[in-house]
């Protein structure tokens, strides 16, 4: 069971001084967000998405189905998956009895994510498009739904990440390549997960390259599964049996579909 810290200085920040067990709480457990992009109203771009998308974004050729930002035209490309993972993960906290919200398609959107809400959360869940600007990481970005009547541009940078109040044990990044960033000495990475733990989040799932939609969605369900299994367990030890399962299982065992996912925080 393998987890990660971009810096001693980072670690010593962010690691809890008492080893008190995580319990979870009466409400407000879980939260996710998926656009899913699958219709125009939420899929197609406007002018500084296209051109941000143009400059940044790596063509992906093959028949997988990946969470970076493929487009066809001036549109994002849809992650059906995404939309599938979330409602399975909701129904698993809905078995137990947990509080969970789910917000997809338009409802996934930046005015709801700058809402304040997003600090009354044990769990935060985004699936969706990633994207990170090694060269200038305060560009590193996710996407979310392309609502032309918000006053957002919906593509939540890194640099507005750092002004989120944040209260989650954990926060999973289910898009691709969200864990990578610039390298600053003494620093580690800076991107998008250092962005989350200065915001609050303890632990956080991120990916270090373009993940497939369909692998993305059985790990993840699997993931929140385990965390059911065995509260007592670390998330650590959670990610470790649901990549094992996928390897065991056959299809996703390449390391391509099941080793992007690593795990900031313990």
């Amino acid at each position: 069971n393998i987890s990660y810290s971009y810096s001693a200085n980072l670690f010593y920040q962010t690691n809890p001084k008492k080893k008190d067990k995580p319990e979870f709480r009466d409400i407000n457990d879980w939260l996710a967000l998926a656009p899913v992009f699958d219709n125009d109203s939420i899929s197609g771009t406007n002018l500084r998405t296209r051109q941000l998308i143009e400059r940044n974004s790596t063509n992906v050729t093959g028949d997988i189905n990946t969470r970076a930002w493929l487009r066809d035209g001036t549109y994002i490309s849809p992650l059906p998956g995404s939309e599938e993972e979330t409602k399975n993960i909701f129904k698993i906290f809905e078995d137990n009895n947990k509080k969970a919200v789910l917000k997809t398609h338009k409802f996934a959107n930046e005015d709801f994510v700058k809402s304040g809400i997003l600090k009354d959360f044990r769990f935060l869940h985004i699936a969706t498009h990633g994207m990170v600007n090694e060269e200038k990481p305060e560009l590193s970005c996710i996407l979310l739904a392309q609502d032309t009547t918000s006053n957002e541009d919906n593509i939540l940078f890194s640099g507005e990440i750092y002004n989120l109040e944040l209260n989650a044990d954990l926060t999973v990044l289910s898009a691709c390549e969200t864990g990578l960033g610039k390298i600053a000495q003494g620093e580690g990475v800076i991107g998008l997960t250092r962005a989350l733990l200065y915001a609050g989040s303890k632990n956080i799932v991120v990916s270090l390259w373009q993940v497939s939609d369909e692998s993305t969605n059985i790990l993840m369900v699997d993931f929140y599964k385990n965390i059911f299994k065995d509260e007592s367990s670390s998330f650590s030890e959670h990610l470790s049996k649901s990549k094992l399962k996928l390897i065991n299982d056959g299809e996703y065992a390449h390391p391509f579909f099941w080793s992007p996912f690593v795990l900031i925080g313990k």
